[in-house]
């Protein structure tokens, strides 16, 4: 797991951000590679604190020596009502 703090965009203030990535699967061969893991993000700004939660998938190809994203999705993940 890993914690990535982002800079604070331009026009939207807020107190504190922080990024957590789970890597539950990460596959390549040749020139691709794909990754699925979750995103969480914790953030404190001026309308209080939230939490929110993502399930991604990735699909990268290398260019050169460098990996560029061809493919992301992600899907909100929610607790049920109740």
């Amino acid at each position: 797991m890993s914690q990535v703090t982002p800079p604070r965009p331009s026009g939207r203030p807020f107190a504190a951000r922080t990024d957590t990535f789970d890597f539950r699967s990460v596959r390549m061969q040749e020139g691709v590679a794909y990754a699925v893991y979750f995103l969480t993000f914790d953030i404190t700004d001026q309308l209080g604190a939230r939490h929110r939660e993502w399930l991604e998938s990735m699909i990268l190809r290398r260019s050169g020596t460098q990996w560029r994203t061809a493919l992301l999705h992600s899907t909100r993940v929610t607790k049920p009502v109740g």
